[in-house]
């Protein structure tokens, strides 16, 4: 049995081309360009000058906000958040839905994590949540009384009108 010398080379695999000098050069400095541009927005909003409106204000809050989103920190998990209030006198425990959440670490201080609203509530995922692990998070309180026990105690849980001093 002969086998032909193109059958017993390995095929090499040539691995894509790597970035060039110039344009990594040309990447670093629009990632400057961009974090001097958000530093310049923080600056304004911090002196409060009174010749940007509100809309302005607004739109550079949105402008640093999705920066750092992009920038400084990196999405763990797409949480469901509810609060679960147990009763002090009788023990009785209600829940309510409070939120969906980004869970999120920070890029450069690992022990930094937070809990971002997320801009849409739904459960369905979105084009940003659907690649993460899914959990839910109850955040527990005690409460001094609840509903039930406030009526016993004898508080109408009516709404009687104006409550006067």
């Amino acid at each position: 049995m002969e086998t032909t010398i193109a059958a017993r080379v390995k095929v090499i695999q040539i691995p894509p081309a790597l970035p060039s000098l110039d344009d990594l050069l040309f990447e670093a400095m629009a990632v400057e360009r961009e974090a001097d541009r958000i530093a310049k927005a923080r600056k304004r909003l911090a002196k409060e000058s009174p010749d940007l409106s509100e809309k302005e204000r607004a739109k550079l809050r949105a402008e640093i906000a999705h920066w750092e989103l992009v920038n400084s920190w990196d999405a763990l998990q797409f949480v469901y958040v509810e609060e679960e209030d147990c009763c002090v006198h009788c023990q009785e425990v209600s829940s309510h839905f409070i939120g969906l959440y980004e869970f999120q670490q920070n890029r450069l201080d690992k022990t930094l994590r937070r809990f971002v609203l997320t801009p849409t509530q739904s459960l369905e995922p979105s084009q940003s949540t659907s690649a993460l692990p899914r959990s839910m998070y109850t955040y527990q309180r005690e409460i001094p009384a609840c509903p039930r026990c406030a009526f016993f105690a004898g508080f109408s849980l009516k709404y009687e009108g104006e409550v006067k001093p």
